[in-house]
């Protein structure tokens, strides 16, 4: 039973009218209670034996058939109980009630403050740490960047100064074939590793393509050393050649519907 109930059962009871098992369910529930409620419902019981109903009256009706209450009239004093019961439900639940419940879970202005700071602080440092992630980035790609440069200078040196000084260079140039506006050169040492060949103005407006080819003692095509894309201007390039075979290269231009035309070569 819930307290309702219980208020209800105990005015039935105050005027005699709760007996058998209603009876039991209400000693039961009203033992369980707490000290307070049991002298609250103590009271509304007083209140209906004081509302017109006096101990004789009461006696007399419980122990007297004759005036024993109807059926009729135990509805009526249930219904007015009930209404006494919803009036006390409705007064207990007044808006004094819901806002002293709606101020009892609102928080402290410090911690408010204190939950907004932390919540900024979170967010800067959060920033603060992808900034420092993308500046980690860029730093650790720009030195990668510049080893490899670091490592190309350092070995461009080493051949420009065997270019300029090594008397174990050889240097062979390619002449031009029908015209060609092109130039190239090739530069190669037995200290080296592979040769530098050296081009400058390959055209390219017409998305041409380049390979330099090693050719037999007929001229035809022995081997391919190396297809590349000019950038129109100077180029340097290392490819696989010894000395032996500098002076049977050529330099093949192929177009866009793949001929292929000679237009530099290192022979007569």
């Amino acid at each position: 039973m819930n307290l309702q109930q219980i208020i209800e059962s105990a005015q039935l009871d105050a005027l005699g009218l709760l007996e058998g098992e209603d009876l039991e369910k209400f000693e039961s529930a009203f033992a369980a209670l707490p000290a307070a409620h049991k002298a609250m419902i103590r009271a509304e019981q007083d209140r209906v034996i004081r509302f017109g109903w006096s101990e004789g009256v009461i006696e007399g009706l419980s122990t007297d058939s004759a005036f024993a209450p109807s059926a009729e009239l135990k509805d009526r004093i249930l219904t007015a109980c009930h209404g006494v019961g919803r009036k006390t439900h409705v007064s207990a639940t007044s808006p004094t009630a819901v806002r002293r419940a709606i101020s009892g879970r609102r928080v402290t202005h410090w911690w408010r403050a204190s939950a907004l700071g932390l919540a900024a602080a979170c967010l800067v440092l959060g920033a603060a740490f992808i900034q420092m992630q993308v500046s980690y980035g860029r730093i650790t790609e720009q030195n990668r960047a510049n080893a490899m440069q670091q490592a190309m200078n350092n070995e461009m040196a080493g051949y420009a100064s065997d270019m300029v000084f090594s008397t174990k260079t050889d240097r062979v140039i390619f002449a031009s074939r029908g015209g060609f506006a092109g130039k190239a050169s090739i530069f190669t040492s037995p200290e080296w590793k592979n040769a530098q060949l050296h081009c400058l103005s390959l055209p390219t407006s017409d998305g041409q393509q380049y390979k330099l080819v090693i050719t037999d003692s007929s001229g035809a095509t022995e081997r391919v050393v190396k297809q590349f894309t000019s950038n129109g201007g100077m180029m340097s390039l290392e490819v696989n050649v010894n000395s032996a075979e500098a002076s049977r290269l050529a330099i093949v231009m192929i177009d866009k519907a793949g001929r292929e035309t000679l237009v530099l070569a290192t022979f007569g």
